[in-house]
């Protein structure tokens, strides 16, 4: 284990401290104001490789039926990895059943999915990528696209200890970046930390809740 990085949330900063050694290196991600400690998949720890390894997975269109479509698709940063639209939009242009949920603040999520279906982020990866009308492809075929990619290999190696990809390790990556996608300097945010005051009008729609 390469030491561990430390994250301290200042506004929408993150201050990091890394100890050098050997292997993955730990990321511990400090708790904003007013939010209960991030709950912890103790299969899956949060490491800077890990978490690198997701977000390039997370916007790489290998990960569909055709090759065009990522999950950044329709979890755009610019819409708060939503898409901006009523309902969401698959890889075939047809209009999905619910619209896109946005992905921030995910790791204290009991359930995940507008239904509930998902306890865990790691599971949750797995059912997009499959079904027909959104990514469309089959998890072999994405296993054998990633083993025959030099870089990709690399990556798995740096975040797992270990060359051998599997569906597995792709879902524990994109769910450790999904883990770290943090929201926490709206105005109510800087409010709670003594940086800003509300408005007459804001505090009495406050006061309402």
């Amino acid at each position: 284990m390469k030491g561990a990085i430390v994250f301290f949330l200042i506004g929408a900063i993150f201050l990091s401290l890394q100890l050098d050694s050997d292997g993955p290196t730990d990321v511990v991600i400090g708790t904003p104001i007013a939010f209960p400690d991030m709950p912890v998949n103790d299969n899956n720890r949060l490491t800077k490789e890990g978490i690198e390894l997701g977000r390039r997975l997370f916007y790489d269109p290998i990960l569909s039926g055709n090759g065009t479509f990522s999950c950044a698709s329709c979890h755009k940063q610019e819409f708060a990895f939503s898409d901006g639209k009523t309902k969401g939009i698959g890889i075939h242009g047809e209009t999905l059943l619910r619209n896109t949920p946005g992905l921030f603040n995910l790791a204290w999520y009991p359930q995940l999915f507008w239904d509930g279906r998902s306890n865990s982020l790691e599971s949750q990866v797995f059912e997009p990528v499959r079904k027909h009308d959104e990514m469309d492809v089959r998890w072999t075929e994405v296993v054998k696209r990633l083993k025959n990619d030099d870089v990709y290999r690399d990556l798995f190696e740096a975040a797992f200890g270990t060359s051998q990809i599997d569906s597995v390790k792709v879902a524990f990556a994109i769910a450790q970046f999904e883990r770290s996608m943090i929201s926490a300097n709206a105005k109510f945010d800087q409010v709670l930390r003594g940086e800003k005051y509300l408005t007459e009008s804001e505090y009495r729609g406050f006061v309402l809740m």
